[in-house]
């Protein structure tokens, strides 16, 4: 049988373990990463959810706060 889940997310990506971005790009092997903006994006065919429990900073936004 063919392992699909192996072939989609790589294996050096542990669910519930914590990473950066730039950890996440090594595993992906892609720079589009760094450019998930607002916490959701598409790479290689994996949608990723970039969440952070730690409320004590502002999210990543696109633009600065006070020009949108």
């Amino acid at each position: 049988m063919i392992d699909i889940l192996g072939k989609i997310i790589p294996q050096e990506l542990n669910i519930g373990d914590e990473y950066t971005k730039k950890d996440l790009a090594e595993i992906f092997k892609t720079s589009d990463v760094e450019n998930i903006i607002g916490g959701i994006g598409l790479v290689k065919n994996c949608m990723l959810l970039l969440i952070t429990l730690d409320k004590t900073f502002f999210a990543e936004l696109p633009n600065d706060l006070d020009k949108m």
